[in-house]
């Protein structure tokens, strides 16, 4: 997870709608936490605050397949 450069959160919209956006990798991973950087005022930062249901998406492209795995978050 920490080799790639681009991954993938996903994040809930206020009518629960699934909204999905490329971001650079995390960073900081420390356990089970993981630590993106993005403005408090930003739209996805508002959408953690009033629902932090969430998921992250690792993929890793090799020479003949995609690997991948999803973590998913919901308190």
């Amino acid at each position: 997870m920490q080799k790639q450069k681009t991954v993938f959160i996903g994040s809930a919209d206020e009518g629960g709608f699934p909204n999905i956006k490329a971001m650079f990798t995390p960073r900081k991973i420390d356990g089970n936490c993981f630590y993106f950087t993005a403005n408090t005022s930003s739209m996805r930062s508002q959408q953690f605050m009033k629902n932090p249901k969430a998921s992250i998406y690792f993929y890793n492209r090799g020479r003949f397949k995609y690997e991948g795995i999803m973590l998913t978050y919901a308190h």
